[in-house]
């Protein structure tokens, strides 16, 4: 699963990333319906009540906070998953990825065009007067967030009752049609309308990579699960961290990256022109990509993250 895996990613030029909560937990922010969840922990009111339009406009002191208390993990850090995403993009292989994440996280770790679906916790904005405000002044303000013209500030995260952003619908679906590879990672598919744009892709490349089962297991053309599930990804085995030997930097040519030969990312392989690219060259430890070997490309195998 794994070579299939790389295989695809190698292959592909219009690669969609579709994630959810579970690509974050590595990070330390939890999901919402595993045994550890937020669904699962107690509290006054259900987290799907309290994260309703109705309970923010009638309770808007219970609500901050819940949000200020669960939904701002503002230390939280990218993970491995988040920078390898980063990198593909870089690399010309990824074109989008589109999240049900509201945490910042994918631009955090250097991605462009990140569609959040639901929203971000980084964007909020007073519903009388439009003044912006950061995730910062929201947790460090004290019950209800207020602007100085005497509005409630809103979070601009998508609450139960609110429409999905049509623009944001809009280039997801587009991003989707024109995928050649879609990788649905750390989501249970079970929040419609966004689990629903899967619809939308129709090619035969559709990678499932969760730590439970989903409603799209039939219809994935390759499932990867377990209960580390990134430790199986791609996120740990495809491409590296800008750290090369000697200083050499790589450069992108025909979405591989390109090294000088004879060298790697922290000089994990020697690369010989003359040798057999299956066995890593010279003193190498892991396989290369035989193809672009005499170019010095080398797809490292390795989980090392930076």
């Amino acid at each position: 699963d794994q070579q299939t895996l790389q295989d695809w990613i190698n292959e592909s030029r219009s690669l969609v990333f579709f994630g959810g909560a579970g690509v974050s937990t590595e990070s330390g922010i939890p999901d919402f319906r595993s045994t550890g969840g937020l669904y699962n922990q107690t509290y006054d009111y259900p987290p799907e009540t309290i994260l309703s339009h109705e309970f923010f406009e009638e309770s808007p002191r219970e609500f901050y906070r819940f949000y200020r208390d669960k939904m701002l993990c503002l230390t939280a850090k990218p993970n491995v998953a988040h920078r390898k995403l980063a990198e593909l993009e870089a690399a010309g292989i990824l074109s989008a990825v589109i999240t049900q994440n509201i945490d910042g996280l994918h631009q955090a770790a250097g991605s462009r065009n990140v569609l959040e679906l639901h929203g971000s916790v980084h964007r909020n904005y007073c519903q009388r007067c439009g003044k912006f405000f950061t995730a910062e002044e929201i947790l460090h303000s004290e019950g209800v967030a207020r602007c100085s013209c005497g509005g409630i500030v809103k979070p601009d995260v998508v609450l139960y009752g609110e429409n999905l952003d049509q623009r944001t619908l809009r280039l997801s679906i587009e991003a989707l049609e024109a995928a050649d590879c879609v990788i649905v990672g750390g989501t249970s598919l079970a929040v419609y309308p966004a689990a629903g744009l899967l619809r939308y892709y129709t090619g035969d490349r559709l990678v499932l990579i969760n730590k439970s089962p989903t409603p799209y297991d039939d219809a994935a053309d390759l499932r990867i699960s377990g209960p580390r599930f990134w430790d199986k990804s791609p996120f740990h085995l495809a491409g590296g961290s800008p750290a090369y030997e000697n200083g050499f930097q790589p450069k992108v040519y025909n979405h591989r990256i390109i090294l000088p030969v004879g060298h790697c990312r922290r000089g994990l392989h020697h690369h010989g022109r003359g040798e057999d690219p299956g066995r890593g060259g010279s003193g190498g430890e892991g396989p290369v990509d035989s193809a672009a070997f005499y170019l010095g490309v080398c797809h490292c195998l390795h989980p090392e993250s930076p």
